[in-house]
C-alpha cells in the first residue's frame, strides 16, 4: 500500500519522500464539497471525476511539454490556469480539482515520475474512492440524496 507500516509504526510522523506520490492533499477539500455540501454543483460526479482528470492531465501534459524558458514557478500558476480554463469550458468545473494539477506540476520526482500514470493513480483511483463513500455515506439519511445527476 502507499503508507507501508513500517512508515506508521517507526514512531515518526513522517511519511517517507518516496511514498508521497499517494498524497493528493487536495482531497481534503474535496471532502469538504462532497460530504458537507453533497447538493452543490460543483460535488455531482461528472464534475468531480471530470474535472479531476481534466486537471491532473492538464499538469501531466503541460510538465511533460514545458518550454525550457519557463520557470517552474511560472508553471505552477500557468498549469492550474489552463485546467481552470478547461473545467469551465467543458461545464465540469470542481474547483479541489485544479489543485491536482498544482501537485503534480510543483511536486518535484515524487510526483512526477509518475507521468500519466498520476491520472489513474493516485489522483482517478482517491477521486473514485471519495465518490463511493460519498454515494454510501450521502444516501444512509432519507433527508438526504446523492447524486443529485450524474
Amino acid at each position: 500500500d502507499a503508507v507501508s507500516r513500517h512508515d506508521l509504526s517507526s514512531g515518526s510522523n513522517e511519511i517517507s519522500p518516496e511514498r508521497l506520490y499517494a498524497l493528493v492533499t487536495s482531497f481534503g477539500a474535496v471532502s469538504l464539497i462532497l460530504f458537507s455540501t453533497p447538493n452543490s454543483p460543483f460535488g455531482q460526479p461528472r464534475n468531480v471525476i471530470g474535472g479531476h482528470l481534466i486537471s491532473a492531465t492538464t499538469g501531466v501534459i503541460l510538465q511533460r511539454f514545458k518550454p525550457s524558458f519557463m520557470t517552474q514557478f511560472v508553471m505552477s500558476a500557468f498549469a492550474p490556469s489552463c485546467a481552470i480554463f478547461l473545467m469551465s469550458y467543458t461545464g465540469l468545473m470542481h474547483p479541489p480539482a485544479a489543485a491536482c494539477c498544482t501537485i503534480y506540476v510543483s511536486g518535484g520526482n515524487a510526483k512526477q515520475h509518475l507521468g500519466f500514470g498520476y491520472i489513474f493513480f493516485p489522483v482517478l483511483a482517491d477521486t473514485m474512492i471519495m465518490f463511493i463513500l460519498a454515494l454510501f455515506i450521502n444516501n444512509m439519511s432519507n433527508q438526504r440524496q446523492y447524486p443529485l445527476y450524474w
